[in-house]
């Protein structure tokens, strides 16, 4: 691994999600931590995303499959880490301008912090629902000093598995969940449904109807207050739900 030259690295692993990746892009810029940071993007879509932030963009060529495109760009990026904390953002996720400032002070007291208890919301088909997990938190709202690299980097090459937060949190280090209705402002939500190539979860799909529909976007401004006017134009349940792991040719 590097030395480390940063006090904060980002990971961002993406794939064929220009627009959803763009948003990523407007929310850290707007972020109020003013420590150093290392942002790396590791990239295996067919189309090469667009980075304007300064990134560390590292591109990989188009994978056979989920696991092997998940898995082989998070390896990827966690080679390439040198800060001393570490913060996944995931590209289908919005995050308040204090989460990183959040996230890197939950850092100061364990290896391994998160949320749990998130809201995620389908812009698709307006539908939303809450996890209720408190064991654990999942990716796209966990932080971890750059001491778990390794474990995390032996558990994602040992495992074929789309989930290894869940075994991630399973290891005896130092690590906290905060419930994240006990939070005083909201701070993330997923964002599933958005154009380009779906995402591993459930929730992304035309098939899970666990969630609570939405129709007039209340929710949603609930929420995210003015930003919820981003993902109000993207409710098109008619539109074709593009998952090309179907498809032998990729």
């Amino acid at each position: 691994m590097p030395e480390s030259r940063t006090k904060l690295t980002l990971l961002t692993i993406t794939s064929d999600r220009q627009l959803a990746f763009s948003l990523l892009e407007r929310y850290v810029s707007k972020q109020d931590y003013s420590g150093d940071v290392q942002w790396i993007v590791v990239d295996d879509g067919v189309e090469p995303v667009t980075c304007t932030l300064g990134q560390d963009y590292y591109r990989r060529e188009p994978s056979v499959g989920q696991s092997k495109s998940y898995r082989g760009n998070f390896i990827d990026a966690l080679s390439h880490v040198a800060g001393e904390k570490v913060i996944v953002l995931e590209d289908d996720e919005w995050y308040a301008p204090s989460y990183l400032s959040i996230m890197a002070r939950h850092l100061d007291d364990v290896e391994l912090a998160g949320f749990g208890r998130n809201h995620s919301y389908n812009v698709r088909y307006r539908r939303y629902g809450q996890w209720n997990n408190m064991h654990f938190a999942f990716m796209s709202q966990t932080g971890f000093r750059k001491t778990v690299v390794p474990e995390l980097a032996r558990i994602i090459q040992e495992n074929d598995t789309l989930y290894p937060d869940v075994l991630l949190w399973k290891q005896p280090s130092s690590k906290r969940v905060w419930d994240l209705d006990q939070v005083e402002e909201r701070i993330t939500l997923g964002i599933k449904g958005m154009p380009g190539k779906a995402g591993i979860s459930d929730p992304h799909r035309p098939s899970w109807f666990s969630f609570r529909h939405d129709l007039d976007g209340s929710k949603l401004r609930e929420f995210l207050g003015d930003d919820a006017e981003i993902y109000l134009p993207f409710y098109d349940p008619q539109r074709p739900f593009y998952e090309p792991w179907l498809n032998a040719r990729l």
